[in-house]
């Protein structure tokens, strides 16, 4: 940061995950500009800082991690206590959310007594007044307090964040975890649970381009459970209800709602709602499906409902459950139906972003589940559910705000009060609400309204998201992030540490790179941690996360290491090829392959990629396959 003309500095420093202790601050001037270009020159040994000064800073209670999934076990640490026993509470009741913003508007609030609190520990304080212990964690998503203290009183409390896995990814005991029903695995509303482990960590293997993301039980499956939650007849008057409710919240569109007859396992009207139609519904016969059935039939197609045995389970013990569960599960399937873009035994994950990417419309609409998850929790402040920058704040939580995209509208790495961008103005001025705020869907159709910006840097991590975008983190792009893109996400997840680049399945075969380069489609294969790389894409803000990301990308090419030629290995013994590769700087998988003609036994008989094409060294994987005989004779 720059100094005053003083030499005075001013800024908020949020410390996040660091164990209760004493610290130091220090500070120093930087002989670099410190622009854009070279904001981290300062960090390099070659140009130290001078004229360093430092303060004290005590931290007297952290949680670690501090934003998670329900169902966490999180380190509890605290310094500068009396020794002896200490009580460690957390109220997860309303009197103990934390309504502001950000940890900078919250002073010192405690949190309350330990009378009610929901979940207590005890730990022990040494004679430096120091303790650590462990917690789960279990609530609605929402940020609250912990307290700590050796009374019924806190005497210091700190900040957690419980976030929402319902179409989300968050940390859970940390693994990696996202819901399509419920908004995590420990839910109250337990029956209708879905939620799956993400193998979401690619940096040091690169990505694993079989694996297309989760696969959830689709919405035709659901809505055959909603039949099974009530009376006869109740499961379409349950649907149908849910998808007015939908409409009315703006969802203009509801596929494969209509009676479809040859579509019988894949459209609302025939699940739920076929008996009362000459001829039934050919799968079910003349009463609506019930789950078992409905499984049955799939299975006789050929294919499987995933997590069928979840679902069962939930069924058996959801006859018992009040009339407000079966909408509750309507509710659901409808959301998953607009979510996933049609009704079926699945949902891939890949779909969602597809369908909301491509329809801008969508995420300005409501998400239709007041009974489950969101609106159930209460409104993001601020509410990026809004039509436009003059326009209020829909009461209630639109598609966008949860998985949407908008044109960027900030760009500031200070954080500071006075000028942070999802702060409103102040009540004196006639300025909109939230003026740099993002509008969700402003960015258009596959995020094209937006600009295509460009930037290269050094990769600093690579995911797989729920959706089954492949996704990767470049830094030196201090230009085109905001703080937010240094901050975790609200489940625990790690930040981009720099601007997220996300690359939808559905886009993978448009996205181009330079001449005279592999086809990004290899170097997408190659792509390592490490890595530089410059990157093009629709520079757009993320309406949940609120950073700012590249998404789609449009080309991507690796400037370091330079591409290198694969060498010819066919007709070569084995040993000979692997150290030829190896040479060049490649990885070697070797595999056996059966030659009828006996003409290649022992030697290579194909190699992937050929020789003569472009690498990378140190993460293209060259496959060599030796011949062997097979069970026939040799000619």
């Amino acid at each position: 940061m720059l100094s005053d003309g003083s030499g005075s500095i001013n800024t908020v420093l949020k410390v996040i995950g660091v164990p209760a202790g004493a610290y130091t601050i220090q500070a120093g001037t930087c002989h670099v500009q410190p622009t854009p270009a070279s904001f981290r020159a300062c960090q390099d040994p070659a140009n130290p800082t001078t004229g360093a000064a430092s303060t004290p800073v005590v931290i007297n209670l952290s949680s670690a991690p501090s934003s998670m999934g329900s169902g966490t076990n999180v380190n509890i640490t605290g310094f500068g206590f009396p020794a002896g026993s200490i009580n460690v509470w957390l109220d997860v009741g309303s009197n103990n959310i934390d309504q502001a913003p950000d940890d900078m508007f919250t002073g010192t609030t405690l949190a309350d007594d330990l009378a009610g609190s929901d979940t207590t520990v005890t730990a022990v304080a040494g004679p430096s007044g120091a303790f650590s212990t462990k917690m789960m964690i279990n609530g609605d998503p929402h940020l609250y307090r912990i307290g700590a203290g050796p009374s019924s009183h806190a005497i210091a409390s700190t900040r957690i964040n419980i976030g929402s896995c319902f179409l989300q990814e968050c940390v859970i005991n940390g693994v990696d975890t996202v819901c399509l029903g419920g908004r995590s695995p420990s839910d109250h509303l337990g029956l209708f649970n879905i939620c799956k482990q993400v193998d979401f960590n690619y940096s040091d293997s690169g990505y694993d381009l079989t694996n297309l993301g989760p696969v959830f039980p689709g919405a035709g499956a659901l809505a055959a459970m909603v039949n099974d939650l009530g009376l006869p007849g109740t499961g379409c008057i349950a649907i149908n209800l849910a998808e007015t409710y939908a409409a009315n919240l703006g969802n203009l569109v509801i596929p494969d709602s209509a009676y479809d007859f040859g579509k019988q396992l894949s459209d609302f009207a025939d699940i739920n709602c076929a008996g009362g139609f000459p001829g039934g519904n050919p799968a079910c016969g003349f009463i609506p499906c019930t789950l078992p059935t409905y499984i049955a039939a799939i299975a006789i197609g050929g294919h499987s409902v995933p997590d069928a045995g979840v679902l069962l389970a939930a069924d058996a013990v959801g006859h018992l459950a009040a009339p407000v569960a079966q909408y509750a599960l309507a509710e659901i399937a409808v959301a998953v139906d607009i979510a996933c873009g049609y009704v079926a035994y699945h949902c891939d994950g890949k779909d969602i972003t597809m369908t909301i990417l491509q329809n801008p419309a969508i995420q300005q609409a409501g998400i239709p589940t007041h009974f489950a998850q969101p609106p159930i929790s209460s409104v993001l402040f601020p509410n990026p559910c809004r039509a436009s920058v003059s326009a209020p704040p829909m009461n209630g939580n639109c598609w966008g705000g949860l998985i949407g995209w908008g044109k960027v509208a900030c760009t500031q790495l200070d954080n500071d009060p006075k000028s942070t961008c999802d702060v409103p103005p102040s009540p004196a001025t006639a300025a909109p609400p939230f003026p740099r705020l993002p509008i969700p869907g402003s960015a258009g159709a596959d995020n094209k309204l937006a600009m295509r910006m460009c930037t290269t840097g050094r990769v600093v991590g690579l995911s797989m998201g729920y959706d089954g975008d492949l996704s990767f983190d470049v830094d030196n792009s201090f230009a085109l992030v905001n703080y937010h893109n240094f901050d975790p996400g609200p489940g625990g997840t790690d930040a981009p540490n720099g601007v997220d680049v996300e690359m939808p399945w559905y886009s993978l075969g448009a996205i181009t790179t330079s001449p005279g380069n592999p086809p990004a489609i290899v170097q997408i294969e190659a792509l390592r941690k490490g890595m530089t790389v410059t990157v093009c894409g629709q520079w757009v803000a993320d309406m949940h996360m609120l950073w700012n990301e590249l998404h789609p990308a449009s080309s991507l090419t690796i400037v370091s290491p330079k591409p290198t030629a694969i060498p010819n290995v066919i007709g070569e013994d084995p040993a000979v090829a692997t150290q030829a590769i190896r040479a060049r700087g490649f990885v070697v998988a070797q595999e056996t392959t059966v030659d009828p003609t006996c003409r290649r036994l022992n030697i290579v008989a194909s190699q992937t990629p050929v020789g003569g094409g472009l690498g990378y060294p140190g993460s293209t994987i060259v496959t060599i396959r030796v011949g062997v005989k097979g069970t026939n004779p040799c000619p």
